[in-house]
């Protein structure tokens, strides 16, 4: 009887130290639990946060660039702003620019080197090295940031070749006056029909001056385009929207000029690209916003 008194008492025993792993083991799972929702909690507000951020640097460089409308003389490009202190994190903002402008008057015969605000980002090297002012199309085989290379104030394009042998024939040679938009222009890869039927993309030659999302005169027809991304020689526009600003349908075929920003009109309509990427702890998160004046 003692011994299955004991015995009893053992397996009790055996049992409630069984019971106290258990209870041990899904108490140290519930404060993991808890510990790892509260992390993630922290995360998505920190995430969310630093999206609004991002928000406050698009909205601070977009407030900064309405009191001073003359983009296109920036020297530098992208323009940057350095990082900026909240209360709960910090931004930093780029803003790129499609163009510049003329320092200098150019005259209907000139080929001396174009001289202009800022040559950041336009290409260097590559065939197509190609300019728009007005309706003027010039060739141009390199730039140049010194005195010597620019045979005055720099920056400048050099190798200027303008007429019959320049870009897409040159177009219509003519006076420039100083303070007129000089864009990159690039040529279309893919054939577009005469509709206005928005499309899923199209390609261009790659050039480092155009936005990453933005509008582009294509033969007169003003086109927009949500996105694009670079593969070797070549850029792809997505989420492209044609015949806008009441420009015609007409059919464009592959090497057609391309350029950022309506210029058919009687002003261009001036657009810049705000990067803002905002910081809140371990969170970073990034936004872009295209504008124009």
């Amino acid at each position: 009887m003692q011994r299955e008194r004991g015995g009893q008492r053992g397996v009790s025993l055996l049992a409630a130290v069984f019971i106290i792993v258990i209870l041990a083991f899904m108490g140290v799972m519930f404060v993991s639990l808890i510990t790892t929702s509260s992390l993630t909690a922290i995360n998505d507000m920190q995430s969310m946060q630093a999206f609004f951020v991002a928000e406050s640097g698009v909205e601070f460089e977009q407030m900064t660039l309405a009191l001073n409308l003359d983009w296109y003389r920036s020297t530098i490009d992208p323009i940057t702003v350095p990082t900026t202190l909240l209360s709960s994190g910090s931004f930093t903002v780029s803003t790129y620019l499609p163009g510049t402008e003329l320092r200098t008057q150019v005259s209907l015969s000139s080929t001396s080197d174009l001289r202009v605000y800022s040559v950041d980002l336009y290409p260097t090297t590559g065939s197509g090295l190609c300019l728009r002012i007005d309706n003027e199309f010039i060739s141009y085989t390199g730039v140049g940031t010194t005195n010597v290379l620019c045979s005055g104030q720099p920056p400048c394009f050099t190798g200027i070749s303008r007429g019959a042998g320049a870009c897409f024939g040159g177009g219509t040679q003519e006076l420039h006056k100083r303070g007129t938009a000089v864009y990159p222009a690039s040529t279309l890869q893919t054939i577009m029909p005469a509709n206005c039927n928005d499309m899923a993309s199209l390609t261009i030659t790659a050039n480092t001056k155009f936005l990453s999302a933005g509008t582009l005169d294509i033969e007169q027809e003003e086109v927009s385009y949500a996105g694009s991304s670079t593969s070797g020689a070549l850029l792809t526009l997505t989420g492209i929207r044609r015949c806008l600003g009441n420009t015609q349908n007409v059919s464009h075929a592959t090497g057609a000029e391309v350029t950022p920003v309506l210029v058919g009109g009687d002003t261009a309509s001036y657009q810049a690209e705000i990067s803002a990427s905002g910081s809140v702890g371990a969170a970073v998160r990034g936004l872009k916003k295209t504008i124009e004046r």
